[in-house]
């Protein structure tokens, strides 16, 4: 199943159910972004599974991600 279809088969599901789906545009810095302090990292390449930001946390690429898309859904919700 290519990707539209799952999720266009996710939107369909959570609406049957009475839920919601948000996501966060395709140039969205998740992995760029410091979690901590909101500094992007331009420098961070795909081998770079760890960086050091310059308020001195470290971050997981991945998890640091997930934690960007976290908050950021947060806001949405907010302000919806």
């Amino acid at each position: 199943m290519g990707f539209y279809e799952f999720k266009r088969q996710l939107i369909y599901k959570a609406k049957q159910h009475g839920k919601s789906i948000l996501s966060v545009g395709r140039f969205f810095p998740s992995s760029k972004m410091c979690s901590n302090c909101g500094e992007l990292n331009q420098n961070l390449t795909l081998a770079m599974r760890e960086w050091r930001c310059s308020c001195n946390t470290l971050h997981h690429r991945d998890i640091n991600a997930a934690i960007n898309i976290l908050k950021h859904a947060d806001k949405e919700l907010v302000a919806t």
